[in-house]
């Protein structure tokens, strides 16, 4: 609904008014928490504008790009172990068990949220995702592609759903 036609500005916009109401109504509802007893979210959002997308994302919520059978993750995520395996400190087969895995350092509900933005040119017969880590840290990547290439997007959907629940998933 911005006319400024920037849709970068857009969508930290639209994240950081979202942020803002989750943090007025936590604080409605129980004045007296401490910050990390209040409510959160992680998001994602993407706005797709000629040949580019342009992603925007607060916590662990992922967007991909899947193009030639391939899965490329867009955002970064903004959890400790995500971080320490930006940094080199830790491998991925470290991170897939490690006990902080689900800690994040950035999410929907503080009283000031940083939002990071990307944007990537996007090419015909591009699929792109969105999810949270009730997908991503369950469902293999190589197995969301799969799924994502030989199914219509609403049974895509329904598939990545449901194969993350038959792994434990423990996402609402």
């Amino acid at each position: 609904q911005q006319e400024s036609g920037d849709p970068v500005a857009s969508l930290r916009l639209a994240i950081e008014q979202a942020n803002a109401r989750i943090y007025n109504e936590s604080l409605a509802m129980s004045p007296k928490l401490e910050p990390d007893q209040m409510m959160g979210s992680t998001c994602v959002a993407a706005v797709i504008l000629g040949d580019t997308v342009y992603v925007a994302n607060v916590g662990d919520s992922r967007a991909y790009i899947v193009r030639n059978g391939q899965a490329h993750q867009i955002s970064l995520d903004h959890s400790v172990v995500a971080q320490q395996l930006r940094e080199g400190l830790i491998t991925k087969e470290q991170a897939k068990d490690h006990p902080d895995r689900n800690k994040i350092y950035r999410c929907l509900g503080s009283e000031t949220v940083e939002v990071d933005t990307f944007s990537e040119k996007v090419q015909p017969d591009d699929l792109l995702l969105l999810c949270t880590d009730g997908l991503s840290e369950l469902v293999p990547e190589e197995e969301v592609t799969s799924i994502v290439q030989q199914h219509e997007p609403q049974e895509s959907v329904q598939r990545l759903i449901g194969r993350a629940n038959e792994l434990g998933g423990r996402d609402n």
